[in-house]
């Protein structure tokens, strides 16, 4: 096999993923920036310098590299979504819930329907935040912690028995998680504060 040439965007590619797990930061973007240059129209090489910021806490930088993915690739739910999730990262909730209700236009995936439900849920919308939530619940029936989210809608909507309900099913699901990963300290406290809601 015969060794990457420098002007393959490939090698540069896949050099910047090495040399980011390696914490290499500066010489990873200088290489996703030369498979960028060298094949410009190519989704990928902007969806991985897009994580690639995402990653280092570049939001703007993130935000630019994600919408020339969604420019390219105008199908791609996961192009809405991932820029969906760097406006989230900024702060920019309005900007987050339209990208990701793009998404889901797309493909309604389950996470992105969760991220709705938060949107709507920190907004004070809770109706639309346990529709999301109830979606979600549905494509992902073992997940405690959107069966928790769900509950927690439900409180506010004064429906009491069913938050309840919801409650005890998120505390299932997490125990169980639990039985394979008994350390996991999100999972711990999201049964706290699920039990500590239920008056255990």
């Amino acid at each position: 096999r015969s060794s990457p040439q420098p002007n393959s965007d490939e090698a540069h590619q896949v050099m910047g993923q090495v040399l980011q797990s390696l914490e290499r930061l500066k010489e990873a973007e200088e290489h996703y920036l030369k498979a960028v240059a060298l094949r410009p129209n190519y989704w990928r090489h902007h969806s991985l310098l897009g994580g690639f910021y995402y990653a280092t806490g570049r939001g703007n930088d993130a935000v630019a590299a994600f919408t020339r993915v969604t420019e390219l690739q105008p199908d791609n739910a996961r192009g809405f979504n991932n820029l969906g999730a760097a406006y989230y990262a900024l702060g920019d909730n309005a900007n987050a819930l339209k990208f990701w209700e793009r998404a889901v236009t797309i493909t309604p995936m389950p996470e992105v329907l969760s991220n709705i439900g938060i949107i709507h849920f920190v907004a004070g919308r809770y109706e639309e935040a346990r529709v999301s939530f109830q979606q979600a619940a549905v494509a992902l029936p073992n997940d405690g912690l959107v069966r928790g989210n769900l509950g927690d809608a439900l409180a506010r909507l004064n429906r009491d028995d069913e938050a309840r309900q919801a409650w005890r099913e998120a505390v299932r699901l997490d125990r169980q998680a639990l039985n394979v990963n008994p350390n996991d300290p999100n999972t711990l406290a999201r049964v706290a504060l699920r039990e500590a809601k239920l008056g255990d």
